[in-house]
């Protein structure tokens, strides 16, 4: 099978994908390493690219053998295909807001910029809000619920929603010792632990301080950044008020981004 980990930039793929590599060391499920010319970085967790996809699903018997990535993907060609059984995509849906702090942090630390959260807010932070409420929509709209799991639903009952993963992936039900075990090897301090001493391939592009990209863990943060102003155009934007104009920004900003610089 294939599993793909998905879901919009800091929603919380990571911490999914961590989840599920543990539930798959937990039933033996071997994975094969996809081949290189399926990724643009052969040390990082997105092992196929959106790009690449429908070749790697042509070529490769992935209803024999087990492949796993971590993805971003959004667009309504991929989404919208149909996919056999052996296709199982998983989604993770965080709180826009909280998505959005994340986003400015993880800009900040990574690109060592001073910045305050309104500059970040009206220059990048509204558009990048826009484009995950579209993106988070299409998943809505062509998944079924059962297939999106809560950032927050994670946080409030991890047992409960770890044993729906891995029933959605066919994999049967976990003990409360393994789901102990999964804690805490998908705890923030393990991940950031696993950063620091080189064990994993999450941020391989990052040279220095990989683990000052995972933060806090948790949800409502947003309480202490976002002013009335913030809440007032978030809520606009989840409604579907975004005005043609800024709609053309969001093209620049981030389409022609992707597109220049080939990012996926």
């Amino acid at each position: 099978m294939l599993i793909i980990c998905n879901g919009t930039f800091k929603s919380g793929s990571t911490w999914l994908h961590v989840i599920i590599c543990e539930i798959l060391k937990i039933k033996k499920i071997k994975i094969i390493n996809t081949k290189e010319k399926y990724t643009n970085n052969i040390y990082g967790p997105t092992t196929i690219v959106e790009s690449k996809l429908s070749d790697f699903l042509k070529t490769e018997d992935y209803s024999r053998y087990n492949y796993v990535t971590k993805s971003h993907f959004y667009k309504k060609s991929t989404l919208r295909r149909n996919y056999d059984d052996s296709v199982k995509f998983i989604f993770i849906h965080r709180d826009l807001k909280d998505a959005i702090v994340s986003h400015y942090y993880h800009i900040k630390q990574k690109y060592y910029v001073r910045l305050k959260f309104n500059t970040y807010f009206n220059l990048i932070g509204r558009y990048k809000a826009y484009e995950i409420a579209e993106i988070n929509n299409m998943y809505l709209y062509y998944f079924n619920s059962n297939q999106i799991f809560s950032y927050e639903d994670l946080l409030l009952s991890f047992d409960d929603n770890v044993r729906a993963i891995s029933t959605q992936l066919s994999l049967g039900n976990l003990s409360d010792e393994e789901i102990l075990g999964i804690k805490k090897q998908t705890s923030i301090n393990s991940m950031r632990d696993q950063l620091e001493k080189g064990e994993s391939t999450y941020y391989s592009t990052v040279k220095r301080n990989k683990s000052r990209l995972i933060r806090k863990g948790k949800s409502g943060d947003w309480r202490n950044h976002f002013k009335s102003q913030h809440l007032e155009d978030i809520y606009r934007i989840e409604n579907g008020k975004f005005s043609i104009f800024n709609k053309l920004v969001y093209i620049f900003i981030f389409s022609l981004r992707r597109i220049i610089f080939r990012i996926e």
